[in-house]
């Protein structure tokens, strides 16, 4: 090998050392680089933690102080507490969503990119509750302070209506929180995003099941009225002063009948009047048994039907009940 080749080796091999030594230049810049960002988020996370750990308290607070406007039905407060708590879960997504640009290092660290994650689904069911809250308290405050306190049931059934649609937004925002915080569950959040799901998936079965009360007693409260057709109801009234397992012996009836709202009593008299002329009208003890020990032949009629515990069944057999007209 001539001193030629040797220089021409010599030269490609410096070559070789220096952009060796500029690559790993680079790469010390980028680690630089991702030590600096990683410190920024860190510090960001600790900030929102600290947040976090500093509103638990606030927010029984803030939980306390709703009940009691809602006691005291001061309604409007109340909607204005859950306003702002959805302005306030509004701004934490927003400030969650901007450490979205560090979620290509989640590929390096996984618990990273699983708390950004967390933390935004917390605040959106957050966004949920509140909305579904404004609508619940939307809707008691309609039954609460009605406009019209004199206006009659068959005026209000639109009303009535309208409340029972705020309801069923408000069971549906419930359960897409519900849907978001069971998205969470095997998640690794670390405190305390972790403590906040974990009592939100305590809680929010409870308040399901409140909303869907009210929202189910308001249907069947429209249903009754005849809201959603005509319907007519049996009366019966009991005498005390006639033992029977029920409370008495059943000395009158009265057929009520309700219509879009208006209720009417259609007939209101003595049973006499109802088993007199329906002498058949009776369940047999071959049929229904007897509760009495000593005399085990005597039938069930209406007026004495609830001398036996399961009456309702009795009734329900269409012979001590037949229904033969419109006018029976």
């Amino acid at each position: 090998m001539n001193a030629r080749e040797i220089r021409e080796n010599a030269h490609q091999m410096a070559l070789s050392v220096e952009s060796r030594r500029t690559a790993l230049a680079s790469l010390d810049q980028s680690l630089q680089r991702m030590q600096g960002q990683l410190a920024q988020f860190e510090s960001r996370r600790s900030e929102i933690a600290a947040q976090l750990a500093s509103g638990s308290s606030p927010v029984e607070g803030l939980e306390s102080e709703r009940q009691t406007h809602l006691n005291q039905r001061q309604l409007a407060p109340a909607k204005a507490e859950l306003v702002k708590a959805g302005h306030d879960f509004e701004q934490s997504r927003r400030q969650v969503r901007t450490l979205r640009r560090f979620l290509p290092f989640a590929r390096v660290v996984p618990l990273l990119g699983s708390q950004i994650q967390g933390v935004d689904d917390l605040a959106g069911a957050g966004v949920l509750l509140s909305d579904a809250g404004v609508r619940l308290v939307d809707a008691a405050s309609s039954i609460i302070e009605p406009s019209d306190q004199n206006q009659k049931l068959s005026d209000a059934l639109d009303r009535l209506r309208g409340v029972e649609d705020l309801l069923q937004a408000g069971v549906a925002s419930i359960d897409a929180a519900g849907a978001t915080v069971d998205k969470l569950e095997g998640k690794r959040l670390v405190r305390p995003p972790g403590r906040a799901r974990t009592d939100l998936a305590r809680r929010l079965p409870e308040i399901r099941r409140r909303a869907t009360d009210a929202q189910e007693a308001l249907a069947s409260m429209i249903t009754f009225a005849g809201g959603e057709g005509p319907r007519r109801y049996l009366v019966l009234s009991q005498n005390p002063d006639e033992v029977r397992p029920t409370g008495g012996f059943i000395g009158t009836y009265g057929v009520l009948e309700a219509v879009s709202g208006q209720l009417s009593l259609e007939r209101y008299d003595s049973i006499e009047s109802w088993i007199t002329p329906r002498p058949e009208a009776v369940a047999t003890p071959a049929e229904r048994g007897s509760p009495l020990r000593l005399d085990t032949r005597r039938p069930q009629s209406l007026a004495n039907v609830n001398t036996w515990p399961d009456w309702l069944a009795a009734i329900s057999s269409g012979n001590v009940l037949p229904v033969k007209s419109s006018s029976e």
